[in-house]
């Protein structure tokens, strides 16, 4: 059985996250497995890169907390509705003779203030 993951040892592996090694360098070197070394990054609250080169943006993983799932049940079943609502405009914006429904949005701005509209409409304004 291996034992549980220290405070100081997350501490130590972040530092070198941070310094730029990868998370397959650090398990080779403690001579872990990546999956253990990463999910001590995770739980020392450390933001993981994308794999591809390490420039993109940052990803931060939240795991799930206890008694959360109602509000992921019904975001899941928001975010379904939405895209229902994305195809049904997209439908009728062709029906119309028209391009598309976001061919008016100019900027990334535009498209998340008409999702952000969408999206309000669906869930009553509630967040």
């Amino acid at each position: 059985m291996q034992p549980l993951v220290t405070p100081v040892l997350q501490s130590e592996l972040a530092a070198k996250y941070s310094g730029g090694m990868s998370i397959q360098e650090i398990a080779k070197g403690l001579g872990r497995s990546y999956t253990f070394v990463r999910n001590a990054l995770l739980a020392s609250g450390t933001v993981l890169r994308s794999k591809e080169d390490g420039t993109r943006e940052y990803i931060r993983v939240v795991r799930k907390k206890a008694g959360a799932s109602n509000w992921y049940g019904k975001e899941k079943y928001l975010l379904s509705k939405l895209c229902l609502r994305i195809y049904a405009e997209q439908d009728e914006a062709k029906r119309l003779g028209k391009r598309g429904v976001f061919v008016e949005c100019r900027t990334r701005g535009d498209l998340m203030n008409v999702l952000t509209g969408w999206y309000d409409g669906i869930s009553g304004g509630e967040r």
